[in-house]
């Protein structure tokens, strides 16, 4: 039996959700063709386009098994790289996502010598992955919420780290299409702009319409959140009534 998709589908794109099916089948094992969530993905990403849809899943297929991304959480990532790029998964928002929380501003760009840049995409990888697994039915999807604080012009010096996050979109885009349902951006300063038009033609106009960026004033993101995540699994600084002595 085929899982039940959270999409509401006319009958044209029923029927080529049926037709792909019969077109993957090819080369997709049978767990993956009988999940209607995961089909529709990759034609959502393509508009229902069963050619396009088709060379994306199979590129994604190809790209997972070599780099053996089922057992991607597996992997223990530098303790190094864990402090200087720290994350946290909290679940949920009042509809069963869970959210991703990385406060990205304060990265540190500096890092990317060739110690880490040979592996920052598996620990970007390993993040998303670390959200996927968080993923309950129904849900079908994340959110991110990215804190630019920190972020200055002069992180847009280090030529490495703005190379390895270019592609770090362009591999999302590829091999993550439809999972992220939101992205909510807070605190960003006049220079995330200048990021931002560097990244914004990578990313697919579905992706583009999912962000929300917000600047420093915290009481309308506070507010945002309020409206969407419960208080109690925020972490005590994006809360409302954050009590002083807890933050």
């Amino acid at each position: 039996m085929n899982r039940t998709q959270s999409v509401e589908l006319t009958t044209s794109q029923n029927n080529a959700l049926q037709e792909f099916r019969g077109i993957v089948k090819e080369f997709l094992p049978e767990e993956y063709r009988d999940n209607d969530a995961f089909l529709l993905r990759w034609l959502v990403a393509r508009e229902f386009n069963l050619e396009k849809a088709g060379l994306m899943l199979k590129n994604y297929m190809e790209w997972k098994e070599v780099n053996m991304m089922d057992k991607i959480l597996d992997w223990c990532p530098p303790d190094e790289m864990r402090q200087v790029c720290p994350f946290q998964v909290i679940d949920c928002d009042f509809e069963g996502r869970p959210v991703l929380i990385f406060p990205w501003g304060r990265w540190k760009p500096e890092i990317f010598t060739d110690k880490f840049v040979n592996i920052y995409q598996k620990y970007m990888d390993y993040m998303i992955n670390s959200v996927i697994a968080h993923i309950k039915p129904p849900a079908t999807q994340f959110v991110i919420v990215g804190d630019s604080d920190g972020f200055t012009y002069g992180h847009m010096k280090y030529i490495k780290a703005l190379e390895v996050n270019i592609e770090a979109v362009k591999s999302f885009e590829a091999h993550y299409p439809e999972l992220l349902h939101s992205a909510i951006v807070i605190n960003c300063p006049r220079a995330f702009t200048l990021l931002y038009s560097m990244l914004k033609p990578l990313m697919s106009r579905r992706t583009k319409s999912k962000i929300r960026m917000f600047g420093s004033d915290e009481a309308k993101w506070k507010e945002y959140f309020a409206e969407r995540i419960p208080q109690n699994v925020l972490p005590v600084n994006y809360r409302v009534n954050a009590i002083p002595d807890e933050l």
